[in-house]
């Protein structure tokens, strides 16, 4: 018996509650809505943000946190500006594919600008994944965390979008623009993904548990090898596997909330989740997957 990858299957099986909530069958009602296209989207979005409107970055703030005062989030948005001024964490991007570009290579610990309004939904996704409940985020159980990791920012962004529709007059089509990205991102198949829908195929059908995700694991080889390195775990790999449609995730959910007059409480909810887990059933009607996912159209570049 291997008993480094029965020890490490038991861990898993303790720190992972929030998959016993998690309408599993989401993930096939994406896979069956998604239709892909072949868009490139880094070169997509750089020469869609290099044909728009310049804006300095007083403004750009100043806009970005009135859409986050919609949310009464101005306070957290000012702190976190804070710290990634001080840090130096903002810095001016290229639109150049080959360069240090303000789309492939920024992270929410280091935000490229443009110097033009897409800025604005830059700082509103990228601040948005600082919003999280810091002082109660349970350190054992990340299924949510992966699961939700884009959704707050993608409900900044595709507000941010309607505001500088509504209020300055802009549109930007950044909603068009993130769904032209969640259309053209495909999943991985690798070893992450093996074990990840491994143990999604026998959660849904009532078949997870330690000596029936030892059968399975154990037939493949390459997966033995991966789990006994060290530094791996089977909590990584779910995570690998949940974050993979985390855009998908916040794409649809981040549609939902921005047509709902509670925008502050679904905000609110979702942080909730992000950063306790899950406790109660949580699942997306499979109509909002598909209204969200099919018919797309593109904005002329």
């Amino acid at each position: 018996m291997n008993e480094q990858l029965l020890e490490k299957i038991n861990e898993f099986l303790k720190n992972s509650s929030s998959l016993n909530f998690l309408d599993l069958n989401i993930f096939d009602m994406i896979n069956e809505h998604k239709e892909l296209n072949e868009i490139s989207f880094g070169d997509y979005y750089l020469e869609y943000i290099s044909n728009l409107p310049k804006l300095d970055f007083e403004t750009a703030v100043k806009i970005s946190r009135e859409v986050y005062q919609m949310y009464g989030k101005e306070t957290e948005f000012d702190s976190v500006l804070e710290r990634l001024i001080s840090g130096y964490y903002i810095d001016t991007g290229s639109l150049d594919k080959n360069d240090n570009n303000c789309v492939l290579n920024a992270t929410e610990s280091r935000i490229l600008l443009s110097g033009t309004y897409y800025d604005v939904i830059m700082l509103c996704h990228e601040i948005g994944h600082k919003l999280k409940f810091d002082n109660s985020v349970n350190e054992y159980d990340s299924v949510m965390d992966s699961f939700l990791f884009e959704t707050p920012s993608i409900m900044l962004e595709l507000s941010a979008n309607d505001y500088l529709r509504d209020f300055y007059d802009v549109d930007l089509k950044a909603d068009e623009l993130r769904k032209a990205h969640i259309l053209s991102s495909t999943r991985e198949n690798n070893i992450d993904t093996f074990i990840f829908n491994s143990i999604i195929n026998l959660k849904k059908y009532e078949k997870l548990d330690a000596s029936n995700l030892y059968n399975v694991l154990l037939q493949n080889e390459s997966v033995i090898n991966y789990l006994n390195g060290p530094n791996t775990s089977i909590e990584s790999s779910v995570s690998e596997g949940l974050e993979s449609y985390s855009y998908d995730i916040g794409y649809i959910l981040g549609n939902y909330a921005n047509s709902c007059d509670n925008k502050s409480e679904l905000l609110n909810w979702i942080l909730q989740i992000k950063s306790n887990g899950l406790k109660t059933p949580f699942t997306i009607d499979e109509n909002i997957i598909g209204d969200t996912l099919e018919n797309h159209r593109f904005m002329n570049k």
